[in-house]
């Protein structure tokens, strides 16, 4: 039941104030500035620099993971008539025996950190992994450098579940990576208040 909707959702998601599409070829280069801005990639893991090519070809392999078990979406904003792009977010590794995913969020637009987007964009992405295709529980996860995000997480739900000791290396250190866990039960109760 899950893979039959999961494959057949194509639409956008909308929030108040943010709109979740599915990506397009034409937002390389978006991802390419995004992905190559050290301030925005210190919260990720990702080897830097990626050249123009590189990104292309992982938008190719996320609009063709969108027919398998992933799901990416850009993050929009409304500027007038228009909406422009601030973001990514998407659900990965989805276990549709257990109904079970795990969820990320990227605001590549630095401009639009601390206006709470993300938080937003996160709020949308749990309802449509609870309401729409019926898994059980998400989690993700947040560099503990990373106050922000983790504070972002904790205000939509999500409760810490551990921790990764150790294991990035950013800023000539090494730091923890915190996990985290949602049940739809819990989401539910949350949502109902």
């Amino acid at each position: 039941m899950i893979l039959k909707k999961i494959r057949r959702k194509r639409e956008m998601l909308k929030g108040k104030r943010v709109l979740l599409r599915p990506v397009k070829r034409s937002d390389a280069m978006l991802f390419f500035k995004w992905f190559n801005d050290t301030e925005v990639t210190k919260y990720l893991n990702l080897h830097l620099p990626l050249s123009e090519v590189e990104v292309e070809k992982w938008i190719e392999e996320t609009i063709i993971a969108r027919k398998q078990m992933d799901i990416f979406f850009v993050i929009e904003i409304s500027e007038g008539r228009k909406t422009k792009a601030i973001g990514t977010c998407g659900i990965h590794k989805i276990n549709a025996k257990d109904r079970n995913a795990e969820i990320d969020i990227i605001i590549g637009e630095k401009k639009q950190w601390g206006k709470g987007y993300g938080r937003e964009a996160t709020g949308v992405l749990i309802k449509y992994c609870f309401q729409e295709i019926n898994l059980r529980r998400i989690a993700t996860g947040a560099y503990s450098f990373n106050k922000r995000s983790i504070r972002a997480l904790l205000s939509v739900g999500f409760r810490k579940e551990g921790r990764q000791l150790q294991i990035v290396f950013k800023n000539g250190k090494y730091h923890d990576n915190i996990l985290f866990g949602l049940l739809k039960k819990e989401w539910e109760t949350r949502t109902a208040d």
